[in-house]
């Protein structure tokens, strides 16, 4: 059931990568601190942690499925880059609802949701850094959906938010909506 889940569920698209912004390289440096709701595989967090690797980075898979938040995980233990930046700790995998985020490792410069939401959720604006950019599909299950990006101002802190194109996703939801779906 999980790996029919997760066929179902579209990967990262070069759009939520590298669409334009007015300030290059926004949210992925060095020692950036990058979360992905809905880690599922750990294919695109291994990918965030790469991209962010060196002193102070690091990436967090938040995945509420315990199945998939083991295989992502395990993913990981077998590829050779991927091992190394566990062990080092610059990825994490944490069995949580990711529409809570993860307070722990906040502020976040990149969060990435694998899920569309009915809004964006404010406990993951909450945890956006200043600089940072929140790339979250937003509309309801089944129905037409956008893929929204939001920026959070370095010096003032201000959101400010634009829809990048037409998306579908899965949704955003609990645990038990989720199983109960399949």
């Amino acid at each position: 059931r999980e790996r029919e889940r997760e066929r179902e569920r579209p990967g990262l698209t070069p759009a939520e990568i590298s669409f334009p912004s007015p300030r290059p390289s926004l949210a992925f440096h060095d020692d950036g601190v990058n979360e992905q709701v809905g880690s599922g595989s750990g294919y695109l967090t291994a990918v965030m942690a790469h991209m962010v690797r060196g002193e102070g980075g690091l990436a967090v898979g938040l995945e509420h499925i315990p199945s998939l938040h083991r295989a992502g995980e395990e993913n990981c233990r077998r590829d050779p880059g991927a091992r190394t930046l566990l062990d080092s700790g610059e990825l994490v995998f944490v069995l949580g609802d990711g529409r809570r985020g993860h307070l722990e490792s906040s502020p976040y410069d990149c969060i990435h949701v694998g899920a569309a939401a009915t809004s964006i959720p404010s406990n993951l604006l909450e945890q956006l850094a200043r600089g940072g950019r929140l790339v979250c599909p937003v509309g309801k299950e089944g129905g037409s959906q956008r893929l929204v990006c939001v920026d959070r101002d370095r010096d003032s802190g201000k959101l400010s938010e634009r829809i990048v194109m037409g998306v579908q996703y899965v949704p955003l939801c609990s645990k038990e909506h989720q199983l109960g779906r399949w």
